[in-house]
C-alpha cells in the first residue's frame, strides 16, 4: 500500500514534467508543423491522463496526495503540492476536457493560417494545461501565485494567436489588464494571511483562524474580486466575451470549460471554506452575484449574432448558476445546517463538471462550423444540417444539455439545485427564507432564456437554407475532430441518465468541505436523484428514458402498421417563394425578447435610405445594444486613471537629481516606518 501511494504521489510532478517537455519539443520542431502538433498534443494527452489518474485515486480513497515539487537549499523554500478532494474534483474536470481537446486540436490546427503557428499553439496549450493543474494542486502561496500568473500569461498569448487582427490584440490586452487587477487583489489577500500565519503554507494560511471582524470581511472582498475576475462574474466579466471568440476554438473550449473554473475553485477554497465559517451575508453576496451573473449572461447571449460570442456569454450565465449553488451552501453552513450546505456545494460542483462537458462540446462544434463556413456570423450560416449532419447532431446534444432538457447532464445539476433551494426555504424559520424562492425563480428564468438562446443558435445555424457561399459549400469536419465531440456528447448523455455515477464522488468532496454529509437517501443509486426524504423530491432518469424509448417504438410501430408514406410539399410562404432572403434571422428571432428586456439592453438602431426618399434602392439597418458596464463603470474608471497619470507626469522630470531625491525620501520614509514598528 505504501509503495502504491508513493508511486501515486509521483503522478502530478511527472505530469508537469511531461507538459514542459512537450512544450519544449514543440518549439524545437517549429519548422515541421505536423510533428509539432503530434508531439505537443500527444504529450498533453499523456500528462492530463496522469493528473486524471491522481484525481481518481484521491476521490476513490479519500486520502490526499502530497509531496514536494521544487526545493531551494539556500533559502529553504519548498514548492509543494497537495491533491485534496476539492483539488481532485477540479483536476478531474481538467482531465476530462483537456484530453478530447488535445485530440481535436490535431485536426483543427492543421487547417488554414493556424497550421504555421502549430509550434506556439502546442507549447502554449501545454503551458496553460500544466499551469491550471498546478493552480488546483498548489499547497503554498508562492507556488499558487506563480501558477496563477503563468496561467494568465499563457492564456493571454493564446488569445492573441491572430495578433495581426486589432480585435485579437484588444481582447488580449483587456484580458491581461483585468487578470492583473485580480492578481493584485489575490497577492494582497494572501500576503496579509501569510503575515498573520507566519507561514506561506496553505495549511496555515487557510486554517480559518487568522482574521476576525472587519479584517476578515476585507479579505473576503479582496479574494472575491481576485477570483471573480477569472471566473467572469458580472461586473468583472468584460474580458470574457472578447477573449473567447478571439482565441482558436479549441483554446476557447479549454478557457470556457476549465480556465473560468480556476476562479470558481478559488472561491470554494478561500472565500467559502478558507476564512473560517462563512458569514450568512457572504453567502447572500455570492448567491446574489450568481443570480445577477446568470440572468445578465443569458440575456446578452440571446442578443448575439456571433456564434462564439454567444457561447462566451453563455459561459458567464453558467458561472452564475454555479455561484448560486455555492452561495446557497454558504448560507446553510452559516446557519449550522451542514447537511444542506453539503447539498448546495454538491449541486454547484456537479454543475461545474456538467458545464465543462457541454460547453466544451459546443465550442468544439462551433470550431468545426467556423472552419467549414469561414464565418462566426449566424446571419451568414443556415442549412448546415444537410452539409454537416454529424456536427449538427453533436451540437444539438450540447445545446439540449445546456438548455436543461431531461436525460442530459445539464438538467440533472439544475434540478438538484432547485431542490436545494426548496429545502433551504423549508429549513429557514425567519423572513430570510424569501431569498431562496427568489433565487429559484431567477434560476428558472435563466434556464428558459438559455433554451431560447440555443434554439436560436441551432435553428439559425443548421436549419433552413444557406445564406452565404461559405454555408453552401460547407462540409463536415474530419473524424479527428468529430470523435472528441462524440466522447463529450456521450458524457453528457451518460451523466444525464445515470447521475449517481458522479454524484457519489462529488458527495465525498462536499463532505470534506462542510465536514458533514446529506442524508443517505441522496446517494441511493446510479440512476436516481433523491436529495430529500419526500416522495416528490426525487427523479429517476432511467424511467423517463425507458418511457421515451417505448413511446418512440410505439409510434414507429403504429406508423409502419398503418403504412403511412412520407409526403413532401412546399412550405407555405405567405403566397411567395421561400428563399434565404425570407428566412428568420438571428436578430429577428431575438427581437421580441429584446423589446421585453429593453431596459437591460438599451437597444440602439440606425436606418439609412439609399436613393430617393420615397423610392429607395436600398435600406441599410444597423442595430446594437448599449455596452452598459463599459459605459458606466469601465470608461469613467479609465478616464480617471488616465487623468491621474497625466497629473503625475510632472514627477518624471527627466532630472537625475530629482530621481535621486525621490530615492532618498523613500529610504527615509522606510527607515521611519521600520523604526516606528519597534
Amino acid at each position: 500500500m505504501d509503495v502504491s501511494m508513493a508511486a501515486s504521489e509521483n503522478l502530478v510532478p511527472l505530469a508537469l514534467l511531461v507538459h514542459l517537455g512537450a512544450a519544449a519539443a514543440a518549439l524545437a520542431l517549429f519548422r515541421v508543423p505536423r510533428w509539432c502538433r503530434r508531439v505537443a498534443f500527444t504529450g498533453a494527452v499523456v500528462a492530463s491522463s496522469l493528473t486524471t489518474a491522481a484525481a481518481v485515486i484521491v476521490l476513490a480513497s479519500g486520502e490526499p496526495l502530497r509531496g514536494p515539487l521544487l526545493f531551494h537549499q539556500a533559502s529553504g523554500f519548498t514548492a509543494s503540492f497537495a491533491v485534496a478532494p476539492l483539488s481532485a474534483g477540479f483536476l478531474l474536470v481538467l482531465g476530462l476536457l483537456a484530453v478530447p481537446i488535445a485530440v481535436y486540436s490535431l485536426g483543427y490546427l492543421g487547417h488554414g493560417p493556424l497550421d504555421r503557428r502549430s509550434a506556439w499553439l502546442g507549447a502554449g496549450f501545454n503551458l496553460l494545461v500544466g499551469a491550471m493543474a498546478l493552480v488546483f494542486v498548489a499547497d503554498d502561496v508562492l507556488t499558487f501565485l506563480f501558477a496563477w500568473e503563468l496561467m494568465s500569461l499563457s492564456s493571454a498569448a493564446l488569445v492573441a494567436t491572430e495578433h495581426e487582427r486589432s480585435d485579437s490584440r484588444r481582447a488580449a490586452f483587456t484580458y491581461v489588464v483585468m487578470s492583473h487587477v485580480g492578481t493584485g487583489c489575490l497577492m494582497a489577500g494572501f500576503f496579509v494571511l501569510a503575515s498573520l500565519a507566519g507561514s506561506i503554507s496553505f495549511t496555515a494560511v487557510l486554517s480559518g483562524a487568522l482574521a476576525f471582524g472587519g479584517q476578515r470581511d476585507l479579505l473576503f472582498v479582496l479574494f472575491l474580486i481576485g477570483f471573480g475576475v477569472k471566473a467572469g462574474t458580472v461586473p468583472l466579466h468584460v474580458w470574457l466575451p472578447d477573449a473567447h471568440p478571439a482565441a482558436p476554438s479549441s483554446i476557447s473550449a479549454l478557457m470556457s470549460g476549465v480556465l473560468v473554473k480556476t476562479g470558481v475553485y478559488g472561491l470554494f477554497r478561500v472565500c467559502a471554506f478558507g476564512l473560517g465559517t462563512p458569514r450568512w451575508e457572504w453567502g447572500l453576496v455570492i448567491a446574489s452575484l450568481g443570480a445577477l451573473t446568470a440572468v445578465l449572461g443569458v440575456l446578452y447571449a440571446l442578443a448575439q449574432v456571433d456564434l462564439k460570442r454567444l457561447l462566451a456569454y453563455s459561459t458567464i450565465e453558467n458561472v452564475g448558476v454555479i455561484l448560486l449553488g455555492l452561495g446557497a451552501g454558504m448560507m446553510a453552513q452559516a446557519a449550522g445546517r451542514g447537511e444542506l450546505a453539503a447539498l448546495g456545494v454538491a449541486a454547484s460542483l456537479f454543475h461545474a463538471l456538467n458545464h465543462a462537458l457541454f460547453k466544451g462540446l459546443l465550442f468544439l462544434g462551433a470550431g468545426g462550423v467556423v472552419m467549414a463556413t469561414g464565418t462566426r456570423n449566424l446571419e451568414r450560416m443556415g442549412g448546415l444540417v444537410r452539409r454537416m449532419p454529424r456536427t449538427a447532431l453533436l451540437f444539438l446534444v450540447g445545446a439540449a444539455a445546456l438548455s436543461g432538457l431531461p436525460l442530459l447532464n445539464g438538467f440533472a445539476s439544475e434540478w438538484l439545485l432547485f431542490q436545494v433551494l426548496l429545502l433551504l426555504f423549508q429549513a429557514t424559520p425567519d423572513l430570510s427564507r424569501l431569498v431562496f424562492p427568489v433565487a429559484g425563480a431567477l434560476l428558472a428564468l435563466t434556464t428558459a432564456l438559455a433554451a431560447t438562446a440555443f434554439v436560436k443558435a441551432f435553428g439559425i445555424a443548421f436549419l433552413a437554407l444557406p445564406r452565404s457561399e461559405g454555408a453552401r459549400l460547407a462540409h463536415d469536419s474530419p473524424r479527428s475532430m468529430l470523435w472528441p465531440q462524440a466522447v463529450l456528447a456521450a458524457g453528457c448523455i451518460t451523466i444525464g441518465v445515470a447521475p449517481g455515477l458522479v454524484l457519489q464522488p462529488i458527495l465525498g468532496v462536499a463532505a470534506s468541505l462542510t465536514e458533514s454529509a446529506p442524508g443517505a437517501q441522496w446517494a441511493s443509486g446510479a440512476f436516481r436523484l433523491s436529495p430529500g426524504p419526500g416522495h416528490f423530491d426525487h427523479f429517476e432518469p432511467w424511467a423517463l428514458a425507458v418511457a421515451v424509448l417505448l413511446g418512440l417504438g410505439l409510434a414507429a410501430g403504429l406508423s409502419r402498421r398503418a403504412g403511412y408514406a412520407v409526403r413532401t410539399a412546399p412550405t407555405w410562404g405567405c403566397g411567395g417563394e421561400l428563399s434565404a432572403a425570407t428566412e428568420y434571422t438571428a436578430t429577428a428571432f431575438a427581437k421580441p425578447l429584446m423589446m421585453v428586456f429593453r431596459s437591460v439592453y438599451r437597444p440602439t438602431r440606425k436606418v439609412e435610405l439609399v436613393g430617393e426618399p420615397h423610392f429607395p434602392s436600398e435600406v441599410k439597418y444597423q442595430a446594437g445594444i448599449e455596452p452598459t458596464f463599459e459605459r458606466f463603470i469601465y470608461q469613467p474608471l479609465m478616464r480617471g486613471v488616465m487623468a491621474a497619470a497625466e497629473r503625475m507626469r510632472v514627477i518624471q522630470a527627466g532630472s537625475l537629481h530629482a530621481y535621486l531625491a525621490y530615492v532618498l525620501v523613500l529610504g527615509i520614509a522606510v527607515l521611519i516606518w521600520l523604526g516606528g514598528g519597534r
